[in-house]
């Protein structure tokens, strides 16, 4: 569905995980609930350096997750009568694939930015994102991807790493965001203050445009 694709795109933009991964996540398996909000999880054994990896969905995504599963997957549980735990459906109620995702995933974002991106376009995004812009947290960047640089034996450091890179990225989006809001702010008013300007040259009348 929509929804899910939807979904999919912005999960994906805040945990930018490998294709094969996300795509073959299970409900209950690779994503579990917590008190109030919802865990990313893949295993070693299902990642392609053999790395545990973990992180919260971000809060903003939590509603839409719990709607998704809620109404969206259990509709097309219904339809289809699967009773797998596959966490992504696709539009006949059967799990996803890969092959699916990825057309799902580039036809979407063509639609909105007018050209095609990739997951692996989004990982490097990610990457150069938070270079750009939290360079004094950049280390981070291998638990966000997943990547192999961390040593071997040390199960707990690799875990809590995982989870703490996923928060410096969620930091520094928040950053941007706030930042790209203020912008617009700004800009708004300026343009009241060059309206304002306007119709007091023209003697108090208010520009053609308002009037």
């Amino acid at each position: 569905s929509l929804y899910c694709s939807g979904l999919q795109i912005a999960l994906i933009a805040a945990r930018p995980w490998r294709k094969s991964v996300f795509t073959l996540m299970e409900l209950y398996v690779n994503l579990v609930k917590g008190s109030s909000s919802w865990r990313m999880i893949a295993h070693a054994h299902e990642t392609k350096h053999r790395r545990y990896q973990s992180g919260l969905v971000p809060a903003k995504l939590v509603p839409n997750v719990g709607t998704y599963i809620d109404i969206h997957r259990t509709e097309l549980c219904r339809l289809s009568g699967y009773k797998g735990a596959a966490l992504w459906l696709n539009k006949n109620g059967l799990p996803m694939t890969p092959a699916q995702f990825f057309e799902s995933f580039t036809h979407l974002t063509k639609q909105k930015f007018e050209v095609p991106i990739t997951v692996q376009a989004v990982r490097k995004i990610a990457a150069t994102t938070m270079a750009l812009h939290n360079p004094a947290e950049v280390h981070n960047v291998p638990g966000i991807l997943g990547h192999s640089r961390y040593r071997t034996g040390e199960d707990h450091y690799i875990m809590a790493g995982s989870f703490m890179a996923h928060e410096d990225l969620d930091a520094t989006f928040d950053k941007l965001t706030r930042a790209a809001d203020d912008r617009r702010r700004l800009s708004r008013r300026q343009q009241n203050q060059q309206r304002r300007a306007n119709g007091r040259k023209l003697g108090g009348r208010s520009p053609p445009d308002e009037q």
